[in-house]
């Protein structure tokens, strides 16, 4: 989701594909709010959603000049990393699709921590802040900071991490790992015979 706590208007606003490689979104106003920033040699760019749900600006080469996979907001889809430049904010409230108070990223020792930071404080509380990493069963030991679900409901995580969803296996669900606005991490599935 582009410009999460500022969201334009649906009606007037416009996204923009430049020649020169720039994606630009503007409000009613016609005021840029947001933009990829990238820019390409080749006259030729292309904006396609491939079938993995990553929005991808390419240009003539098939180079990603820029890609909806490395800006997460509180969603993670099969083959999407979350690495040690990104990181998972939940939503402030239901219906509310501003930034929350819980982030799911990696610390500088390298394992994935859930984080509260509200307007008053802000405290590590998973895995158990008191408890050495080795005693949570996760691994400092490593310089990857890489986490991912695959399409059958595995998530791994570098800092060893590990857990299977309880469909784990069947390919034909659609699944996405998600922080919600309660700090719950949730796996998420949308089974295609049921809607």
């Amino acid at each position: 989701m582009a410009n999460r706590d500022q969201p334009v208007n649906g009606r007037r606003s416009k996204l923009y594909l430049l020649e020169t490689g720039n994606l630009i979104l503007t409000d009613a106003a016609q005021t840029n709010v947001w933009a990829t920033h990238t820019s390409s040699l080749s006259s030729w760019v292309q904006l396609q959603l491939n079938d993995y749900g990553n929005l991808v600006l390419s240009n003539s080469t098939g180079f990603a000049l820029w890609q909806s996979f490395d800006s997460p907001t509180d969603t993670l889809v099969p083959l999407q990393s979350l690495t040690r430049y990104t990181q998972l904010v939940s939503r402030r409230r239901k219906g509310n699709y501003s930034s929350g108070f819980y982030k799911l990223f990696f610390d500088d020792d390298n394992v994935l921590r859930l984080l509260f930071d509200g307007p008053e404080i802000s405290s590590v509380y998973w895995p158990n802040p008191w408890s050495v990493s080795w005693e949570n069963g996760r691994s400092t030991y490593n310089s990857t900071r890489m986490a991912v679900i695959d399409s059958l409901g595995n998530f791994s995580s570098s800092d060893n991490l590990f857990f299977k969803s309880s469909d784990y296996g069947a390919s034909w669900i659609q699944r996405r790992l998600t922080i919600d606005y309660d700090g719950r991490q949730r796996c998420k599935a949308h089974h295609e015979s049921s809607r």
